[in-house]
């Protein structure tokens, strides 16, 4: 009965017929009072040897009547989750077509009415307690399971969440769950960026990719935590942490950074409460969270996905992305989440040939032949240098060619940040605009947060929002700030052409750093050891996957794989085969 939501009463205490000789089978109570007891009154028996009946969290209503009395009768065990639904009740379906005379608007749906309530022959009722299992045994419905409730507060993973009975009836019907960034247009829930400001933006339409996995069986289960405003909110911000979810905190180390912006994301995989979530990426915060947690990220090339119905920082760099326990499993929302949108331009420029089939050609020996270039990122560092010579040595053992890269390219960091700054306040104005949120303004968010600062600005100011807010005037800057950062194009496409590669690989990012409050990220990274790449990719819009790789200092460190643009699959592809041979294994403190 596992999975089965119910049926008839009839076929309850017919069933329950076959294995006893005569006698009541269940209890019924109407609305009005009318009791009625249903009876088995066959005494021929199908079968009389043992008998097991296996139930989990969604054997309902019928299932239940017929579980009950066969365990009321010492006639079975029942074998499976805790108990069983908890639906004691009888419903009927009505149209409501025959209630209304002369319709002339064609079908108006249907009304279910709870009529009767059912009892046990023993006189106790299923409503709520269900039926409880003679052998309870572990069940793959972990997400209703209270220690996973536990594990979500512990690290401060979501801003909200569906229900405890919305995900069981999701979980029925055969849909699978993913999380989803706080940034992200989901109907159902507000859609905040981590900001009290927009506590009530609940829109009326879901985000184009959000829209894609309601259509290909998925259901979002709850909206993560992330770096308030993705991050662009203060030059002195702390990762993970904002105004309306608190701290999200890594699961490695104690209170490690879980990095952002897409900080909850990284955290709901790496615990193991999904197998996928969704992030989204201006410069690291798909590759970061998904290094220091230990997963799997896929930042795609700008345009691949959609971000119509995304809070956005730059109409340059934004993209979202998979975050997952595999590479597998993140290729396979890629090509869900993937594809042309009408309402973002950049989608336009999708290659006619285009290949979204990015599991198709997953296999083991993907890197064997191929020529790759190694970044340099980390050789400073005693770890980091020991770490960049396993990457060699596993990419030479599987049949591949390493070459080291002489980089040397200047960081255009005030470029990128004018760059930034310019577009946010463009591009939020135009999402609020046609938001729900009261607040159509970048002035009326900053006097928001200067009303509300003992909440909102008790770890760090709004920077970025002041200074996003004085760049009206300064679009020849902008302009010129732009052709600088899309130069980083020109500087990854000469290296794969000048090294004849296939891709570059290096470290992803340090490990996870304090997370400290006072000071901000910057202050708590100069403490301890930093390396980064992907920073370069981001601004180029080209394509960046992150696999975990190894432990340093018991925290997890990630690998890299650099491509040009809508070389996706390709880096998938080398991705997987790298993960088949690291064979990474999750330690999360749980």
């Amino acid at each position: 009965l596992r999975g089965n939501g119910g049926g008839s009463l009839k076929t309850a205490v017919d069933i329950t017929g076959f294995f006893i000789d005569e006698g009541p089978v269940v209890q019924v109570k109407s609305i009005g009072g009318r009791k009625e007891v249903l009876k088995d009154t066959d005494p021929s028996v199908i079968w009389d040897g043992p008998l097991v009946i296996l139930v989990n969290e969604f054997s309902a209503s019928a299932s239940e009547i017929l579980a009950a009395a066969l365990q009321d009768y010492n006639r079975a065990i029942i074998i499976g989750s805790k108990q069983t639904y908890g639906k004691g009740t009888v419903q009927n379906v009505l149209s409501l077509n025959q209630f209304i005379s002369g319709n002339t608007y064609g079908e108006l749906g249907f009304i279910k009415l709870t009529t009767d309530k059912f009892y046990r022959i023993s006189g106790g009722s299923t409503q709520l307690e269900g039926v409880k299992s003679d052998i309870v045994l572990p069940n793959r419905y972990s997400y209703v399971d209270i220690k996973n409730i536990d594990v979500e507060k512990k690290y401060n993973i979501y801003i909200s969440k569906l229900s405890d009975e919305e995900i069981a009836e999701n979980l029925k019907n055969g849909l699978k769950p993913i999380a989803v960034k706080d940034n992200i247009d989901v109907v159902g829930f507000a859609n905040t960026a981590g900001s009290k400001a927009l506590e009530n933006n609940f829109p009326n339409k879901n985000a184009f990719l959000a829209q894609k996995l309601i259509d290909n069986g998925y259901f979002v289960i709850g909206k993560t935590n992330l770096s308030e405003w993705a991050n662009f909110r203060s030059s002195t911000s702390t990762s993970g942490w904002s105004s309306m979810g608190g701290q999200t905190i890594n699961p490695y180390g104690e209170m490690r950074t879980p990095c952002g912006s897409s900080s909850g994301s990284g955290v709901v995989v790496a615990t193991g409460l999904v197998d996928v979530a969704i992030g989204t990426e201006t410069n690291g915060s798909v590759s970061c969270p998904s290094s220091v947690n230990g997963i799997v990220g896929i930042k795609p090339t700008v345009g691949l996905v959609s971000r119509s119905g995304i809070i956005p920082i730059s109409s340059t760099q934004d993209t979202a992305g998979p975050m997952a326990n595999s590479v597998s499993s993140a290729a396979k929302i890629l090509e869900i989440i993937s594809g042309v949108d009408l309402n973002d331009p950049a989608t336009l420029n999708i290659p006619d040939d285009f290949n979204f089939n990015f599991t198709s050609d997953l296999n083991d020996s993907s890197l064997a032949g191929k020529r790759f270039g190694l970044l340099p990122t980390g050789s400073m560092n005693s770890d980091g240098k020991l770490m960049l010579k396993k990457i060699r040595m596993m990419l030479e053992e599987a049949g591949a060619t390493v070459i080291d890269i002489d980089d040397n390219r200047e960081y255009p960091g005030p470029e990128e940040l004018l760059v930034l700054l310019y577009e946010f306040k463009v591009g939020l104005e135009q999402y609020l605009a046609s938001s729900n949120s009261k607040f159509k303004t970048l002035d009326e968010l900053i006097a928001f947060n200067e009303d509300n600062k003992e909440e909102v600005l008790k770890h760090f100011d709004q920077s970025h929002f002041y200074d996003s807010n004085d760049t009206t005037s300064q679009k020849e800057e902008y302009l010129l700030a732009l052709e600088r950062v899309l130069q980083t194009r020109d500087e990854i496409d000469s290296f794969i052409k000048e090294y004849d590669i296939e891709a570059l690989v290096g470290l992803s990012w340090s490990p996870a750093w304090a997370i400290n409050h006072e000071g901000g990220d910057d202050e708590a990274i100069a403490e301890y050891k930093f390396w980064v790449n992907g920073s370069y990719a981001a601004m180029a819009g080209y394509p960046h996957v992150t696999i975990p790789f190894e432990y340093v200092d018991n925290l997890p460190i990630g690998m890299s794989f650099i491509g040009s643009k809508w070389d996706d699959k390709k880096l998938i592809e080398f991705a997987y085969a790298a993960e088949q041979l690291i064979q990474f294994k999750p330690s999360p403190n749980l």
